[in-house]
């Protein structure tokens, strides 16, 4: 517990650091470029979401429980995983540019846009050895890294605000801040492993292999979260519209990184009790999730209240449109953030191949539900489609096959603080944080 709580607790520092900044200047970049202009590039950024999930090609998952089975070739697998990400990055780079030109019919502004955030995806590949710090619960060392990088990026965002620039130099913003950390993990992964460290062809085939399960897990995942910003603009034509609901988007997931930290802190602790047999594996996934699940609760029931008077504070009359979109699409966060524990789940039990399903049943739903409900209801009909999809990817459609019931069952206990122990668990959080403090 010990070791999880401060793995947590330095991927929540570096979080928050980079919230606190992004609080202030996201919020002046956003103001400064408008409705439209950051709808064009929150737009385009749909697209290298999307071709993202295929460079990741599912190696979150995979990297660390091959790193959990085999850790004395740790520094051939994380090279070969970065090979790997790279040859396939650069060519979603280049497919992503394609598409963009197609749909956009050549129009310049788009082109540009999309190539300077698109050097995100190559950057990004270098992003796999931060796998393997947080299979060694060293992510102290990746949450400095991280902020440095941040800072100076948003030295650079600061920069473009005085200088009145374009929008061309935002586009290139988070492809900087990657940029950074792929320098910074290359020199720390060179230092801190003790093995050797090169590619390897046999391991590349095999990564690739082991990986195309959840590559079509997650291009699917990532299509029904980024298709509602796509189809807004393709259904309204409006990209103003797409700034708004960006906006939305935004605020809602403002603190997302708080359960997202717990859930890659708490992947290799979860998969070395299954790989054990441990009896207390059920009662951590349930334990784990019910953070999750509360704490996003908690944060829905206060920003469905307080929507508009957030939205103005932050952005400005300008955006007031993004409310009631915001005051939908923040319960998702309720779901969403369980899709790492239960693809880690659907692994432990051996029944990966559920994930692809899932993700395939999700995508298609979300985007019949954003093609009926965009029409009629604009941007709340996109936010209240994601809502559905979610539900139903994460809870309803697990509880509907006897393999995965149990997941869905889970979740329902820890939505239901039934099972979790909760007296026991919290003890346990402070006698851990007392022990850090005893050994500082």
């Amino acid at each position: 517990m010990n070791r999880l709580l401060s793995n947590t607790s330095w991927i929540m520092f570096g979080q928050i650091i980079q919230m606190a900044i992004s609080f202030f200047v996201g919020i002046l970049s956003t103001r400064y470029l408008g409705p439209s202009n950051y709808g064009v590039i929150t737009y385009v950024a749909s697209y290298v979401a999307f071709f993202s999930s295929i460079g990741l090609m599912g190696m979150d998952t995979v990297v660390v429980s091959r790193l959990v089975k085999d850790p004395d070739h740790d520094g051939e697998e994380v090279a070969s995983a970065v090979a790997l990400r790279t040859a396939v990055s650069t060519i979603c780079m280049a497919a992503m540019i394609f598409v963009v030109a197609i749909v956009e019919k050549g129009n310049q502004m788009y082109l540009l846009v999309a190539l300077l955030s698109g050097f995100e995806l190559i950057f990004k590949a270098f992003g796999t050895i931060g796998f393997w710090y947080q299979y060694k619960l060293m992510s102290r060392r990746t949450a400095i890294a991280d902020t440095i990088a941040f800072l100076i990026a948003s030295a650079y965002r600061i920069y473009l605000l005085a200088s009145h620039a374009s929008l061309y130099g935002f586009a290139f913003y988070t492809s900087l801040i990657y940029l950074l950390e792929g320098i910074f993990y290359v020199t720390m992964f060179r230092k801190d492993c003790v093995h050797s460290i090169k590619a390897d062809r046999t391991l590349c085939r095999e990564l690739f292999h082991a990986c195309i399960p959840y590559l079509v897990s997650g291009v699917m995942i990532s299509l029904y979260t980024q298709v509602d910003r796509l189809m807004i603009k393709w259904i309204t034509g409006s990209a103003e519209e797409v700034g708004y609901y960006s906006c939305a988007y935004v605020i809602s997931n403002l603190v997302a990184f708080i359960p997202n930290s717990l859930a890659l802190s708490a992947r290799p602790v979860l998969l070395d009790l299954k790989s054990r047999q441990a009896p207390e594996y059920e009662t951590r996934v349930t334990q784990v999730m019910a953070a999750m699940m509360w704490f996003s609760m908690l944060y829905s029931i206060f920003i469905t209240i307080t929507a508009r008077w957030v939205v103005n504070l932050l952005y400005g009359e300008a955006y007031l449109e993004a409310v009631s979109p915001l005051r939908i699409l923040v319960w998702v966060s309720l779901v969403e953030n369980l899709t790492r524990i239960r693809d880690l789940w659907l692994i432990g039990a051996d029944q990966s191949r559920f994930v692809t399903w899932f993700s395939v049943s999700g995508t298609l739903g979300n985007m019949i539900l954003n093609a009926i409900l965009i029409p009629v209801h604009g941007i709340s009909g996109a936010a209240a489609a994601t809502v559905i999809t979610q539900l139903a990817v994460i809870i309803i459609l697990p509880a509907c096959f006897r393999e995965t019931r149990q997941f869905a069952i889970d979740a329902v206990r820890a939505l239901l603080l039934r099972q979790v122990h909760v007296r026991d668990l919290l003890k346990e959080v402070a006698d851990g944080f007392r022990g850090r403090r005893k050994q500082a």
